[in-house]
């Protein structure tokens, strides 16, 4: 049996596990701006570093209200990764489909 080393590649010229990362990261970013926008605009600094405090990330000081950080943390962050869960599970079931009728 003869051995292929090929590499995954989307239309034969992003390697697959590069477009992957792209895509995660550019994910993180539009995550941080839906969380940033809302009635009460928070900039993109403040959100960062306050789920980087939640998370004991970084050890910045508070520099942001108790409010702000109840958005961020209680609302938002919350929202914002169960709409990213739900739309995974939606292409997942969208990508079974289109395997199974083809």
């Amino acid at each position: 049996m003869k051995s292929t080393n090929k590499q995954l590649t989307i239309m034969g010229r992003v390697p697959l596990p590069a477009l992957l990362i792209l895509l995660s990261i550019l994910l993180l970013l539009l995550m941080g701006v839906a969380i940033g926008v809302g009635s009460v605009p928070i900039n993109q600094s403040t959100v960062w570093s306050v789920i980087g405090h939640k998370l004991s990330i970084t050890n910045t000081p508070p520099n942001w209200s108790m409010g702000r950080e109840n958005i961020i943390w209680a609302v938002r962050l919350p929202r914002t990764l169960l709409a990213a869960m739900v739309e995974l599970r939606l292409s997942h079931c969208r990508s079974r489909v289109a395997i199974r009728h083809s």
